[in-house]
């Protein structure tokens, strides 16, 4: 569990990183906009607040040594770009959050959230392409594979190509993985 503190310094490296996109006006309107519900958003039904801009953060970090390790050649500004924003769906629609705190029987059995059955059904990584568009963050072909891809339940997309998927796909699993081993 985040202390707020916590959640509040992940937050300020969070924006200091987006910076690094460029697109400046588009990612500035954005952050302004899911500020507090981006910032304490969490990643799945059974984490904790803020834990998406967390693992976020981490998979970037992983993906840079990828990019790296292997000499893949990935622009440096995709990185960030799909690495921070790959799953902003996650934090619901441009009014309401799509993950609520979970009734207290369903957190009983370690469910901290439920869906918001308020809103309309649309996967995160769709909703994610939807956001950025919203707010004019322009995305290349390469840059919306990789956020499709990073899902990791989506035949249609292969992390082996581009390099950005693969490098992308590889953090999110490595995160996951020490995630999983550490609780």
């Amino acid at each position: 569990m985040l202390e707020q503190e916590e959640i509040e310094q992940n937050w300020e490296l969070f924006c200091g990183l987006a910076e690094k996109i460029g697109q400046t006006e588009s990612v500035e309107k954005l952050l302004e906009h899911f500020a507090e519900r981006l910032a304490g958003a969490p990643s799945t039904l059974r984490t904790h607040p803020g834990s998406l801009i967390e693992q976020n953060i981490k998979c970037l970090k992983i993906c840079l040594t990828i990019n790296k390790k292997f000499s893949l050649g990935i622009n440096e500004a995709s990185m960030v770009l799909v690495n921070l924003f790959r799953n902003i769906g996650m934090v619901g629609n441009l009014d309401d959050d799509l993950l609520v705190f979970a009734a207290e029987w369903k957190q009983k059995k370690g469910m901290t959230y439920e869906y918001n059955n308020n809103l309309p059904f649309m996967k995160p990584h769709d909703r994610t392409i939807f956001i950025l568009q919203h707010f004019g963050i322009r995305l290349t072909e390469e840059e919306t594979i990789a956020i499709l891809a990073s899902g990791g339940n989506n035949d249609d997309y292969k992390f082996g190509d581009p390099p950005l998927s693969f490098a992308t796909y590889a953090a999110l699993r490595i995160v996951g993985f020490k995630d999983e081993n550490k609780e």
